[in-house]
């Protein structure tokens, strides 16, 4: 009987342990960010991003590359973002929809470039406010195009 009372109680232990140590390791899933994006930064108690320095560097890379990629489409134009005439030729052989959606989608990931340093900061800090400048003329250059980008 103390056997049979031995066996009960050790089979009862280990499952839970089992259920105890399976449950530890299951990790959070995350997703992943869209268009070699940094990850967003984690959510503290407060419920505000934390700030890091490191991202928003990586948030500005995004920017200024994004931001030569919606200027590369529009060469051929002779326009630029930054008001200067542009200096060699862009892909002007694409179909206009093929130019708009790369357009697009480079404007996209500029506002999303420029929301993570804003958030990372704030909206009055410098280079807050340096992102959202780039986002408009870009905005603008991108409108007068006529890509209809929401």
């Amino acid at each position: 009987m103390r056997r049979l009372l031995v066996c009960g109680w050790m089979i009862v232990s280990g499952s839970w342990l089992l259920t105890a140590c399976g449950a530890a390791s299951v990790a959070p899933r995350t997703m992943a960010p869209a268009d070699g994006e940094p990850p967003m930064s984690p959510v503290v108690s407060t419920g505000e991003p934390s700030r890091q320095e490191g991202d928003v560097d990586e948030w500005e890379a995004i920017l200024v590359r994004k931001e030569g990629e919606i200027q590369s489409e529009f060469t051929a134009k002779g326009a630029s973002i930054s008001g200067e005439p542009a200096a060699e030729a862009g892909t002007a052989s694409d179909a206009p929809s093929q130019r708009c959606e790369r357009v697009c989608k480079a404007l996209s990931s500029m506002r999303r470039a420029a929301d993570g340093i804003c958030r990372s900061l704030s909206e009055r800090h410098e280079r807050c406010e340096n992102a959202r400048q780039r986002v408009n003329r870009a905005e603008k250059l991108v409108e007068a195009s006529g890509c209809p980008c929401s």
